[in-house]
């Protein structure tokens, strides 16, 4: 009779109301009147105290349950407790809905305690649960507390939020080894968000969020520097090892996200070393050196490495040498492979610095022949010529020794053979070399013949060889008249002389004589050993009556040539004339370079 007092009372609470609820209490209190009537009439005769029960149990029935009159109620007891086993069946479902649901109001509640430092309100922690209840993530719930401007606006530092995260995401705390760990990330030039991903992304963290009954999800970073620790640190090392600085939050994540959408290492090293702002260190050779391999190489060199690029700079290279020595070694490769990051390769735009035995060979002709160490220009264009085979070692060798400058030092004839020696074979001769030379000089022999046994030996063609020099040409041999190593006609291309001295230099490499007045070029250069005629060649002198140009090209059918000339109604001029003239000036005839 108790048991189902209980049930009509919980749900008479559960739908009625007060009222109700104050009708319920009142029928419990019927039963007992019930028993105390049974137990004063248990005197009475047996028969009497049968229908004194029957009449109760009838009486209550009626009073509780209308449509079962009839049943008796020996009946009622199995229904009354299939009912209660069914509630007993289904009290842990709910009991587990109901932690799971405090499980999350907990983590929600946290997130507000320890990420926002204040309560949440009702309101607030039912939205957020509402939210993991449906589809909402653990890590989009995590995200949108620390990515919200109320944190953001109070961040606490790195290793403040580092020791939170712990906390808030894993529910522990963490090792000195791990927030030391991160610190480093986020100081190498991570944001708070790879802290994020790491965290929420960890299977520690699925354990957590399973036993809360909630979906983990998982996180990714939107910025590039979050992307690739390695890369990051990478680029960083080159803000503060080249520039001497940190970083800026802008330029690490602009270079990083060129990193990981292709640039190579080499590419991104050129633009840090080539910049003003490292430009403006102004370090000395040595100091450069240094820095390049704590930049490049994140190591100090030794002292041999860093005389052995001094040496190089020293012989005419650029500090672009160093740079791209270092760029294109397989120790930079390795680092690069490390990081993920492709090597790429380094090329410096200077002649100089593409071939170090060719630019010293080039800088020792200055210092042997001129007596002076190479201006940068003139290194660069000697050099040039070399590599792309418009000289030979030999021709550029004679541009120096029949270079007036050379010829107005008025060195004696053993002066000379020295000379030679050490310009051409990069040595010192022997006092028996020097003494059988110079009386080959002394007998009447010229100069020219002296430089032509030294360009035909052997010992120059291994020389070359071992360069990567082309040795000489038949026309390294011939005996023109050359003129000074500077244009001696004024006027630059303003002057048609001026400008094809200036041409035949550039394209022919020769430096012609000062033939004076153009119509008269053609019989001056006859006179001074030069092949002439009246066939169109490329690389020629067109003379004209009151005019030279440079032929550049002739056409198939040889009616036409393309010059190149200077005092072209006063300018630098380029076109198409006919081989007889070129409209307004006769042809006298062509000079072959």
């Amino acid at each position: 009779m108790k048991r189902i007092g209980k049930v009509l009372l919980s749900s008479v609470l559960l739908f009625s109301g007060v009222n109700t609820a104050v009708w319920a209490e009142e029928e419990l209190e019927k039963p007992t009147e019930t028993e105390e009537v049974t137990e004063i009439t248990e005197e009475e005769s047996e028969e009497t105290v049968e229908e004194e029960v029957i009449t109760e149990e009838e009486t209550v029935a009626e009073e509780e349950t209308p449509a079962e009159e009839e049943t008796p109620a020996e009946e009622e007891v199995p229904a009354e407790e299939e009912t209660v086993a069914e509630e007993e069946e289904s009290a842990p479902a709910e009991e587990q809905a109901d932690l799971l649901d405090a499980a999350k109001v907990d983590f929600v509640s946290n997130l507000y305690t320890n990420i926002l430092n204040r309560p949440g309100s009702s309101a607030e922690i039912s939205s957020w649960v509402n939210g993991l209840n449906g589809q909402m993530t653990a890590a989009r719930v995590i995200a949108g507390f620390v990515e919200s401007s109320e944190y953001q606006s109070k961040y606490p530092g790195d290793r403040a939020y580092v020791e939170d995260m712990y906390e808030v995401i894993l529910s522990r705390t963490g090792s000195a080894s791990e927030v030391n760990g991160w610190v480093s990330c986020m100081e190498s030039g991570q944001t708070y968000r790879a802290v994020l991903a790491g965290m929420i992304n960890s299977s520690e963290f699925k354990r957590l969020c399973e036993a809360r009954g909630m979906t983990a999800g998982s996180y990714t970073s939107p910025k590039a520097v979050d992307k690739n620790l390695k890369v990051t640190k990478f680029v960083s090392r080159l803000y503060t090892k080249a520039l001497g600085r940190k970083y800026d939050v802008n330029g690490l994540e602009n270079w990083a996200g060129k990193i990981l959408s292709g640039m190579t290492g080499a590419r991104l090293t050129e633009n840090f070393i080539e910049s003003k702002e490292y430009k403006n260190k102004n370090l000395s050779t040595a100091a450069f050196v240094t820095n390049l391999y704590e930049v490049l190489l994140d190591r100090t060199p030794g002292s041999s490495e860093v005389n052995y690029w001094i040496e190089k700079v020293n012989g005419g290279q650029t500090r672009r040498a160093i740079a791209m020595g270092l760029v294109n070694s397989t120790e930079f490769n390795n680092l690069c492979q490390a990081s993920g990051i492709n090597r790429g390769v380094y090329a410096s735009p200077n002649a100089v610095d593409q071939n170090y035995a060719i630019t010293t060979y080039v800088g020792r002709l200055y210092e042997k022949c001129l007596g002076r160490k190479a201006d940068a220009a003139g290194l660069e264009s000697w050099t040039a010529r070399i590599l792309n085979g418009t000289n030979t070692a030999a021709g550029t060798a004679n541009g120096f020794f029949n270079s007036a400058e050379m010829i107005g030092r008025k060195l004696s004839n053993s002066a000379y053979v020295r000379a030679a020696y050490q310009a051409i074979l990069n040595r010192t001769p022997s006092n028996q070399e020097v003494a059988s030379w110079t009386a080959f000089l002394n007998n009447g022999e010229s100069r020219s013949d002296l430089l032509i046994g030294f360009y035909r030996s052997a010992e120059f063609a291994n020389y070359c060889a071992s360069c990567g020099m082309r040795t000489y040409s038949n026309a390294d041999f011939d005996s023109r008249v050359k003129g000074p190593s500077y244009n001696p006609f004024g006027g630059g291309y303003g002057n048609c002389t001026s400008g094809a001295w200036e041409l035949a230099y550039l394209y022919a490499g020769i430096c012609l004589p000062n033939w004076g007045y153009s119509t008269n070029w053609y019989a001056a250069a006859a006179n001074d050993g030069y092949d002439v005629g009246q066939t169109p060649r490329v690389n020629s002198i067109a003379v004209y009556y009151g005019h030279v140009a440079y032929v550049a090209a002739v056409s198939a059918d040889g009616a036409s040539v393309y010059i190149k000339e200077g005092g072209y109604l006063g300018h630098y001029m380029e076109r198409w004339v006919s081989t007889w003239g070129t409209g307004t000036k006769s042809l006298v005839g062509y000079i072959y370079l």
